[in-house]
């Protein structure tokens, strides 16, 4: 028997020891191998804020068992009469009496002992029960044209005035967002989507992780307001020789915008083939209500009018985004 306790404690440490390995090794290639060197990658905004510990657990009542309790005794009918069972035990008389009062104190007693066991209430209904809250997480990335120069002053005003630090706050960052893209579909040119939906305890590591990869493909985040902070890096910018402007004017260039959001209950989002799967994807984030949301993160690049992220570039740094 001890031989084979030692080798189950042996095989469950060996267990742990390569999970906690994976993980070391997946968050170095992450920080280490995805991001590309500071001075060929491009700079980006960040927005965000909430947090997946204020998600409650939603909760039921189980239906009421007071409609199949007894009724009181009535001589005269109606309801439920315990002299019907008289005949069973002992045909009437002092017998049968004393068989239904055995009978309702047994009733009586499995009753009670039910409601102890599973915390039933007084008045004979069970309790609330606790049941574990599903969780969505969701992305949108679209690549516009970089001529959506107001998206882009738009998105660097919300980085520097929204109130990040409340859900209300959250909630009008992303509708203030998603009716920036609807408002310029003429500049929309790729697009993609991502969902998963887990429990509680799962969702922050899902919004995490994709929150990672997508800040990993900038080399520098210039302007960010995450959870009322206010961050804004200061960028000098170098004149361009005419060359250098003749070469961007020629080169087809974009801006990237993703949305991650987390909410309480399911969302699922249709992949992004065409500009009507993109279209009905925004909308649906734009209508997430306050209630559901509990984190948003609204990610851009490049944020500065003087940059541009490459044809080149932007097929290096998001390989799935799809032509639209």
């Amino acid at each position: 028997m001890k031989p084979l306790i030692f080798s189950g404690l042996k095989m469950r440490f060996w267990k742990r020891f390569v999970q906690a390995t994976l993980a070391i090794v997946l968050t170095f290639v992450l920080v280490f191998g995805l991001v590309p060197p500071a001075d060929a990658a491009r700079s980006g905004g960040r927005i965000g804020g909430g947090s997946f510990r204020s998600a409650p657990s939603r909760t039921y009542r189980a239906p009421s068992s007071r409609s199949y309790s007894p009724r009181p005794l009535s001589p005269y009918g109606g309801g439920f009469n315990p002299l019907f069972f008289i005949p069973f035990f002992g045909g009437g008389g002092f017998s049968g009496l004393f068989g239904l009062m055995v009978l309702l104190t047994i009733g009586g007693f499995i009753v009670r002992t039910l409601q102890s066991v599973v915390g039933g209430n007084e008045d004979g209904s069970l309790p609330m029960l606790s049941r574990p809250a599903t969780i969505s997480v969701a992305k949108i990335r679209v690549g516009l044209s970089a001529e959506a120069k107001a998206l882009q002053q738009d998105l660097n005003r919300l980085a520097t005035t929204a109130n990040t630090n409340s859900n209300d706050g959250l909630v009008k960052i992303l509708q203030e967002t998603t009716l920036a893209l609807l408002r310029n579909p003429e500049y929309w040119c790729y697009g993609n989507a991502e969902s998963v939906q887990t429990k509680l305890q799962d969702g922050e590591t899902q919004f995490n992780r994709m929150v990672l990869m997508e800040r990993s493909k900038v080399g520098r985040e210039t302007i960010a307001n995450v959870k009322g902070q206010v961050q804004q890096a200061t960028v000098s910018v170098t004149p361009k020789t005419i060359e250098e402007e003749l070469t961007i004017v020629d080169t087809r260039s974009y801006i990237v915008v993703t949305l991650i959001v987390g909410i309480e209950g399911k969302l699922s989002i249709a992949n992004i083939n065409n500009e009507a799967d993109l279209k009905q994807a925004i909308q649906i984030f734009g209508s997430i209500s306050q209630d559901q949301l509990l984190a948003l993160e609204i990610l851009w690049t490049p944020p500065l009018g003087d940059e541009v992220l490459t044809a080149d570039e932007l097929v290096a740094q998001y390989p799935d985004l799809k032509l639209i």
